[in-house]
């Protein structure tokens, strides 16, 4: 299973990134961003993506985001623009935006099967969104 946030900046934002393609486990702090391309990733207790870009899925397929950790991006934690079958956000898990004009806990233009959460979904600003579905909003 795999969990991931997503958040899309421009490219040159992007190569600072780390790129996962196959199945990983995130269970230590990580600064860095993480361009997801495919395969299934974890998150455990431990672990931690917190950087100025969280995940970004700029299309395609991944596997599916399980998250017992924490995932902060500086405007969204998890931007999908792909397919995500399931996120699986686990109690004490966090997926959350911080800071900017336009904040979102997960953003979404793809497609994601399934949102399990026992954790916390959220962003720190109230005027902003915990959850954003572009897809079926027509944006």
């Amino acid at each position: 299973m795999v969990v991931a946030t997503a958040v899309f900046y421009p490219t040159l934002a992007q190569a600072q990134c780390s790129t996962i393609t196959s199945d990983a486990t995130i269970n230590d702090a990580a600064t860095n961003c993480v361009v997801w391309n495919g395969g299934e990733i974890s998150i455990t207790n431990n672990g931690t993506i917190a950087a100025g870009i969280g995940f970004s899925i700029n299309g395609g397929t991944v596997g599916n985001l399980i998250n017992s950790g924490v995932v902060y991006g500086a405007g969204h934690a998890l931007y999908n623009a792909g397919t995500i079958p399931t996120i699986s956000n686990l109690a004490g898990g966090i997926i959350s935006g911080n800071s900017g004009p336009y904040v979102v806990g997960i953003d979404n233009e793809g497609s994601i099967g399934t949102i399990l959460n026992s954790g916390s979904i959220l962003t720190k600003n109230y005027l902003n969104y915990d959850v954003i579905n572009k897809a079926l909003r027509g944006f």
